[in-house]
C-alpha cells in the first residue's frame, strides 16, 4: 500500500469508525482462561463462523461444535502458524464483526445461522478482492483446525499412513 494522504485519511477514518462501534484497533485483549491466544470475544466469533462453515448435519458428519473448534484454532494459531499471522487473524475477526455490525445492525455472532452464512457468502464473492482474501484466510485457518480434528479424520476414514504399509 502506498503511503499517501488519501490512504492515511482512509485508514484513520476506518480506525475511527471501528473505535466508534466499540472495536479496539490498537490493543488486542489477553487470552481467555484456558486459551493461549484467543480472547473471549474471539472465541465467540470463531464459534459463530465455525458453525456457519461446518454446521450440524454437514456432509462430513461432524460439526464445528463436535470438535471444540475455538480450542483447535487457538492451538493451531499459537503452536503451528507463524507468529506474524496471530494478530492479523485476530484483527480479521474484528473486521468481520464490525462489518457485520455496520451492515446488519448486529455483530456477527448475534445473527441467525442463515444470516451468518449469507454474510460469509457475500465475503466469498470475487468482486471485492480484499474481502475475498479475508474470507479465504478465515476459511483456511478454521478449515485446517477442523479437518485436523481426530473426530473428523476418524469419521471420514482418513489415515496418515499409506494403505498396505507394514505395521
Amino acid at each position: 500500500m502506498l503511503f499517501s494522504r488519501r490512504n492515511l485519511l482512509l485508514s484513520g477514518t476506518a480506525a475511527a469508525g471501528l473505535t466508534a462501534v466499540g472495536v479496539p484497533v490498537s490493543v488486542l485483549p489477553d487470552a481467555a482462561p484456558g486459551f493461549q491466544l484467543l480472547s473471549g470475544g474471539e472465541i465467540e466469533l470463531v464459534t459463530a463462523i465455525g458453525e456457519a462453515f461446518f454446521p450440524e448435519g454437514n456432509v462430513f458428519g461432524v460439526s464445528a461444535a463436535d470438535v471444540d473448534l475455538p480450542a483447535l484454532v487457538d492451538a493451531l494459531m499459537a503452536e503451528e502458524l507463524d507468529p506474524i499471522v496471530q494478530p492479523v487473524f485476530r484483527y480479521l475477526l474484528r473486521v468481520v464483526d464490525a462489518g457485520t455490525l455496520a451492515s446488519r445492525g448486529a455483530g456477527f455472532a448475534a445473527l441467525s445461522l442463515a444470516d451468518r452464512r449469507a454474510v460469509l457468502e457475500n465475503w466469498s464473492d470475487n468482486a471485492i478482492f480484499p474481502r475475498r482474501l479475508a474470507y479465504d484466510a478465515l476459511k483456511s485457518v478454521l478449515g485446517m483446525a477442523f479437518f485436523n480434528a481426530a473426530a473428523v479424520t476418524d469419521h471420514v476414514g482418513w489415515s496418515p499412513t499409506c494403505h498396505g504399509a507394514a505395521s
